[in-house]
Order: C-alpha cells, then structure tokens, then sequence
C-alpha cells in the first residue's frame, strides 16, 4: 500500500489548504502547501521522511513535489475534482522565497514550472 493511500493524504491536503484559506482566487504554492502540510500533518511528513524542498536540501525529492506530483496525477486521472491546479508563469521571475512558522527558508528549486492549488467548493 502507499502513503498517500493508507494516510489518507489527500484529505489531509484538503484540511491543509482549507487552513490557507486556498478558496475562490487564492492559490497557494506547493512550496506553501508542503510548509503548512508539515505544520498540520507532521506525523505523516516523518512517514514520508520527505524533506519540505526547495535550494539547499541536497534532495531530489522534497514534500513540496511529492505533494504536487501526487495532486496532479489524481486530478489527471479524475480521482481529484475538489483541488484546482494552476501554474505560475516564472517569466521575469528569479528566485521564489518561503518562511515556515519557526522562521525556517525556504527558496524554490525549480523555476521552470511553479504549481499553485485552490480549493474548489
């Protein structure tokens, strides 16, 4: 079994967002999304043992992109239809910083495509 499945991520994900006020025209990163995630789901990040991503982490694999790959996927697959999923033009963009709760950085790893979810409701 997966992870995502058995610790029924998605509704986690959902709960996450919900406490990011992603609704009507808020979108959040995936970057957000894996911090705030962390904060509400630790217990599930330690399964993971993910670290949430950006520069520096020495990982190909983060939270961030787990998160975003996972919610992709689904919605291509039409077993996500309550999360929408937009990208961030990255044109003119250098860098992309991010802050958790304990006042940790964050800098976004890949500039070629940044993913943003909402809640549809």
């Amino acid at each position: 079994m997966s992870i995502w499945k058995d610790e029924h991520v998605l509704e986690r994900v959902v709960e996450s967002l919900r406490n990011l006020n992603a609704v009507e025209n808020n979108y959040v990163t995936a970057y957000q999304l894996a911090i705030q995630f962390a904060k509400d789901h630790g217990e599930v990040v330690d399964k993971l043992d993910l670290p949430i991503g950006g520069k520096g982490t020495g990982e190909h694999k983060s939270l961030a992109s787990y998160l975003a790959q996972n919610i992709s996927s689904n919605i291509k697959l039409g077993d996500i239809e309550n999360i929408d999923i937009a990208f961030l033009s990255t044109t003119w963009v250098k860098n992309m910083e991010f802050k958790d709760d304990v006042r940790k950085d964050f800098s976004a790893s890949d500039m070629s495509a940044i993913s943003m979810f909402k809640l549809r409701e």
